[in-house]
């Protein structure tokens, strides 16, 4: 990447930062705007560092979910999850949302697994307490599904090992059966460890702009310069109306 290319990235990425700023501002959140201008200031006195992407990283997280899933560590599957399949897939995608409650269940059952070689009784009480906040909060959008009702009951069930229509899941087959859905999954998802859908939507924006009406050529750095000094003036104009607005509810409290 040449040093105009280099610049015109950096370019695109303070735009974006800003644009989220503008938006954050807009829509009265006033809570995570300020952290984000935080996060700004402490971001611009040091180099600045992304989450990594690409057909590198993707084999890495594959290998590391299985290897997490077999181990029966939840919390290091799911932290991979969260940090690498996108908010937008997880929210949308059907095959998705199924697969993080399996794994759910998976997780809350395992410390009474056949495929636990440490099995341990006495972890069941935690296990199942946080598949319960799960099932309360994340979960919740698949409470209507008959697929998943009767696993609302899950988290009370007594003798779990005995229960005709939950000892299933501590079986060696299931488990597998689960397991190579999941490796399917990492595998045929291309948004996993992928570039922010946000960031590609703008450089296929910049990208149409290149060139102007009737083809005549334009000069992307130079324009991207101008957009970014009047998103600025945007952004301060946005915070001014909304210290307006803030001190004239005061005055009208106060009345």
């Amino acid at each position: 990447m040449d040093a105009t290319a280099v610049q015109q990235a950096g370019r695109t990425l303070e735009e974006l930062d800003l644009l989220v700023l503008e938006y954050l501002i807009h829509t009265g959140c006033d809570a995570p705007a300020q952290a984000l201008r935080t996060h700004l200031q402490q971001r611009a006195l040091q180099p600045a560092t992304h989450r990594p992407i690409g057909d590198k990283v993707r084999r890495r997280i594959y290998e590391q979910a299985l290897k997490a899933f077999d181990a029966g560590s939840g919390d290091e599957l799911f932290a991979l999850w969260e940090s690498y399949v996108p908010p937008l897939v997880r929210r949308r995608d059907r095959t998705c949302q199924k697969l993080e409650f399996y794994l759910h269940i998976y997780f809350a059952v395992f410390p009474l697994h056949a495929l636990n070689p440490r099995r341990d009784a006495r972890e069941l009480p935690a296990a199942m307490e946080r598949f319960r906040r799960y099932l309360e909060t994340n979960g919740a959008t698949l409470s209507a599904t008959a697929e998943f009702l009767a696993y609302y009951a899950l988290p009370y069930v007594p003798q779990l090992e005995e229960h005709p229509a939950f000892r299933e899941l501590l079986t060696p087959g299931w488990a597998h059966a689960l397991r190579q859905r999941v490796a399917d999954f990492l595998r045929s998802t291309p948004q996993l460890a992928a570039e922010p859908k946000l960031l590609t939507i703008y450089a296929s924006y910049e990208s149409l702009s290149v060139e102007g009406e009737h083809g005549v050529q334009r000069n992307p750095v130079a324009e991207a310069s101008a957009d970014l000094t009047a998103l600025k003036a945007r952004l301060v104009e946005s915070e001014l109306r909304l210290v307006e607005t803030k001190q004239l509810a005061a005055q009208r409290e106060a009345a």
